[in-house]
């Protein structure tokens, strides 16, 4: 069960970060001025309401819900988990956990989208200068 409160609480800091107003994301939206006030009475908000603000802000609904720190891990960026030195990593998503493996950072997934926007060579040039940098060369 979600809590309300952490919902507000992000959506109105997701705004912030975005220097934005609260008004205008609902407006946008095409939601009442006092859909997040609503938030807090027996009904909640739809789960369409949650998406459409989610889908403004450019960030989950499971974060705006609390259930994870990471405000992009509805992003679909495939993730290696593993060892590329020999080609035996796994892939999975952004937010995803496999055997135990923690999520992607935020600063690991802007790493990540870089790398995919690369061209084939591009990516293995980084990835020599990545492990140059790993061994402290």
């Amino acid at each position: 069960m979600y809590n309300s409160q952490t919902v507000i609480e992000r959506v109105q800091s997701e705004i912030k970060k975005k220097n934005i107003t609260q008004k205008t994301v609902l407006r946008e939206c095409g939601l009442g001025e006092d859909t997040l006030k609503r938030m807090t009475d027996k009904n909640g908000m739809s789960s369409f309401n949650l998406a459409r603000i989610a889908d403004y802000l450019n960030c989950s609904i499971d974060y705006l819900l609390g259930r994870t720190e990471n405000p992009i891990a509805h992003k679909s960026a495939n993730v290696v988990f593993g060892d590329l030195s020999n080609n035996s990593g796994i892939v999975g998503s952004v937010g995803s956990t496999i055997n135990g493996a923690v999520p992607l950072s935020t600063n690991a997934a802007a790493m990540l989208e870089i790398f995919n926007s690369l061209d084939t060579l591009s990516q293995a040039e980084l990835l020599v200068h990545a492990n140059k940098l790993k061994k402290g060369e």
